[in-house]
């Protein structure tokens, strides 16, 4: 009697089929792994290739944090470059980083690292030395930029920013001087050299303050940078300041009415109407806004004293103008400043600036 035998099954189909799609999920992952390689480094927490560049403008409101470059020239369209030995447009595209600079933060506010989160976002980490902890306004601009993928478009760019010590403490009236220009005009178009005496006290500068400034200038005040080549109407600079305080003589000033007091009082204090009209579109929204403002502005030897001023050929008339202000809830009592107008004759040089108390 015979016995009928079930076939055997053959497995050997499906064990081809598991075997394929395996490889071809391996196959894929080291076809992702090897593109991304090829094409774009990937950083790692704590790398610090930033390429740091300088605006060519003063273009800060237009360029934000995440556009994309993807070519030299369109660097080139937004920023000064000094090399470009730092591109790999072959390999990479590049993302702009915006810094803020804090009010009360030193000019070495520098990106540590940027690490990827995934192929979209990349996480930036800023630290920075704080020169005093109270304030919050922003008041300028850095700008990096970090490769990507060649064919990114578009990017999400977070920021997290960290102070350093601080070296304010309490009660050291540790203050900053903030926005001083400097205007020259000789009767004549001449070299001139300007140098600050206390370089060490200065946390930003255009152009970059390195021992001095040598510029052409010529009457109508525009200056030529020897440095460089490039056309300015100033010379700019910030530092920081120790001695500001509020005296017994000053004005107090409601903000409604900053406009008309600083038109009366700069012309008092010897400038044209072009630098009062740039002293007040920088200083009236800052002023503007406060209930009341304490106003005194330093007596020529107080501000030589702080940083004094080495020109040559020396001017026939100097102006320095520096406006210390304090915001007040409230008007309190306090003796009006007396004010001398300069006679603006031969090589004049203009300076103004001001201080937050």
């Amino acid at each position: 009697m015979s016995t009928s035998q079930e076939p055997k099954k053959d497995y050997a189909p499906i064990v081809t089929t598991i075997f394929i799609v395996i490889a071809g999920i391996i196959g894929g992952i080291i076809l992702i792994f090897t593109t991304l390689n090829s094409n774009h480094h990937i950083p790692q927490n704590g790398e610090s290739d930033f390429i740091e560049v300088t605006s060519i403008e003063d273009l800060a409101p237009n360029l934000q944090t995440g556009k994309i470059y993807s070519t030299l020239e369109d660097v080139e369209k937004d920023f000064e470059i000094d090399s470009t030995d730092d591109f790999d447009f072959e390999n990479n595209s590049y993302a702009l980083v915006v810094v803020y600079y804090n009010i009360f933060s030193q000019k070495d506010v520098t990106p540590d690292y940027y690490t990827y989160e995934d192929s979209d976002h990349i996480k930036i980490g800023i630290s920075y030395t704080e020169l005093c902890s109270e304030g919050g306004v922003y008041r300028d601009f850095a700008y990096y930029l970090i490769p990507v993928a060649p064919d990114t478009q578009k990017i999400q760019i977070t920021k997290e920013t960290t102070p350093r010590n601080s070296a304010c403490e309490e009660n050291n009236n540790l203050y900053e001087v903030k926005k001083p220009i400097i205007y020259l005009y000789p009767t004549s178009t001449i070299d001139v050299t300007v140098k600050l005496a206390h370089p060490e006290l200065i946390t930003s500068s255009y152009p970059k303050y390195q021992d001095v400034w040598q510029v052409t200038a010529d009457p109508t005040g525009k200056l030529i940078d020897k440095t460089t080549g490039r056309e300015l109407y100033s010379l700019y600079w910030e530092g920081a300041n120790r001695n500001a305080k509020m005296h017994e003589d000053g004005f107090i000033v409601k903000g409604a009415d900053m406009a008309s007091f600083l038109e009366a009082k700069l012309a008092k204090l010897g400038l044209t109407d072009r630098e009062a009209e740039e002293f007040i579109i920088y200083w009236l929204p800052i002023l503007e806004q406060n209930n009341y403002n304490y106003i005194r502005f330093e007596t020529l030897a107080e501000i030589n004293s702080y940083m004094p001023l080495e020109i040559n050929p020396n001017p026939d008339t100097l102006i320095r103008v520096i406006m210390d202000y304090k915001p007040l809830d409230a008007p309190i009592d306090i003796t009006e400043q007396k004010l001398t107008t300069p006679t603006r004759t031969g090589f004049t040089v203009v300076e103004w600036g001001g201080v937050k108390i």
